[in-house]
This record gives C-alpha cells, sequence and structure tokens, in this order.
C-alpha cells in the first residue's frame, strides 16, 4: 500500500473509531434513562431494540457489501455503510447490557430462585431472538425499497 493509501486507509480507521466511541456514547445515555424511567423492564426494553436495531442494520448492510463486493459500487457506498454501521453497532453494543441480563440470573441462582434466573434469561433471549430477525427482515425490505 502506498503513503497516501495508508494515509486514507488510517484516516477510515480512526473515523470509523471515533463513529464507534460516538454511538457508544449514546447508547450508554439512552439505557441509563431508559432504566431510570421503566425501572426493572428497561433492561428488557433496552436489549430488545438494540437486537432490532442490530437486525435493521445487518440486513440494511449485507445487500451493500454484496453489491459493492461484485464490483457495482464506487467505493462511496461502502464508506457511508462503515460508518453507520459503526454508530448504530457502538449505540447498541451499549444500549445491550447482557453482563446485567446475567448478573441479575446470577443473583437469582444463588438465592434459589431458579424460575427467575430461567425467566429472565428466557425473555432477554426469546426477545432478543425475535426482534433480531424482524429487524433483520425489516432492514432488507428498506433496502429493496431506497434501492428502487
Amino acid at each position: 500500500m502506498s503513503g497516501a493509501g495508508y494515509e486514507v486507509f488510517a484516516l477510515l480507521q480512526v473515523t470509523l473509531l471515533a463513529c464507534l466511541a460516538a454511538g457508544g456514547a449514546l447508547g450508554a445515555l439512552v439505557r441509563r434513562r431508559l432504566t431510570d424511567r421503566i425501572g426493572p423492564r428497561g433492561l428488557l426494553t433496552a436489549n430488545t431494540t438494540a437486537a432490532l436495531l442490530l437486525g435493521v442494520t445487518v440486513g440494511l448492510a449485507v445487500p451493500e457489501l454484496v453489491h459493492t463486493s461484485g464490483g457495482g459500487g464506487d467505493g462511496q457506498g461502502l464508506v457511508l455503510v462503515a460508518a453507520v454501521s459503526a454508530v448504530v453497532s457502538g449505540f447498541c453494543l451499549a444500549l445491550g447490557t447482557w453482563s446485567t441480563v446475567a448478573a441479575e440470573a446470577a443473583d437469582a441462582a444463588l438465592a434459589r430462585r431458579w424460575g427467575t434466573a430461567a425467566r429472565l434469561w428466557t425473555a432477554h433471549l426469546g426477545l432478543g431472538l425475535v426482534a433480531v430477525v424482524v429487524g433483520w427482515g425489516a432492514g432488507l425490505g428498506l433496502h429493496a425499497v431506497l434501492a428502487g
């Protein structure tokens, strides 16, 4: 890679890292607001919303990546997809907090409340899985509409 090519690549990496950090900061703030306002269900809402948004992002990004890798794009679309994906990924990674689910389930298990621990995991994993599949379908549909 030439010197100028390396500089562009390094700038792109720094930009994507900044996008990821900005999304993460915003996601953490939204999660805090949700848990403060909704209470215990705020965590479930945050995790489900994060899964839904990640599904939409993948549904929107994958067709663009396939199109670009086949030589059908000029590369600018790929950079935009990467930047938006970095912001959304950072947001979702900070919004969804699976370590808190694990801690709550562990506390319940240590207190021998097995049903509570099982319900926590079932609710978060079940709703998260449904949300990511629905989001992926919505993202693919949205991509088809935007692509014309």
